[in-house]
């Protein structure tokens, strides 16, 4: 079966949550909207047998969906996607990855934090939602230590007969 945590950070939460989190600026990682030239670092990154593939992602980036990238050293090391539901009144983040060699060095974190303030920056958004592997328990701490609060867990199990 596979189980995933739905967590919400409501607007009020982040105002005041931000002023707690450390600055995390350095000059080494450079967080930036996605350019074409970036795709095969994409592909690279992107999990396989998502219910989006970077081709999908790519191709649907507009005013409502968001593509940012985390720069180290001159090579894309993570980004994060994510969508706005306006209508809806939240944001869902639906991917966040960081290759392995670059990951516990607050690049998730920063990308996030980018993605929670271009978000809060339009009026019609008052929360945001993100799904997390219940088994990927650095990323719910991750969020957690955000502001993030966990409102359900949905279970998916496969039939066979």
């Amino acid at each position: 079966y596979n189980a995933e945590r739905t967590l919400v950070l409501k607007r009020q939460a982040w105002q005041r949550k931000k002023s707690e989190i450390n600055d995390l600026s350095t000059d080494s990682v450079e967080i930036r909207p996605y350019r074409d030239t970036d795709f095969k670092d994409l592909l690279n990154i992107h999990p396989q047998g998502t219910y989006f593939n970077a081709h999908y992602i790519v191709q649907n980036l507009n005013d409502l969906h968001h593509l940012i990238m985390a720069v180290l050293d001159d090579r894309v090391v993570g980004y994060v996607y994510y969508e706005d539901f306006k209508a809806d009144g939240f944001t869902d983040i639906s991917f966040l990855n960081v290759l392995p060699s670059a990951q516990n060095k607050k690049i998730g974190t920063k990308l996030i934090e980018k993605a929670i303030e271009d978000s809060f920056k339009k009026s019609e958004i008052k929360k945001i939602e993100i799904s997390v592997r219940v088994d990927n328990t650095a990323a719910f701490r991750l969020y957690q230590r955000l502001g993030f609060k966990e409102t359900i867990t949905y279970l998916a199990y496969e039939l066979k007969f």
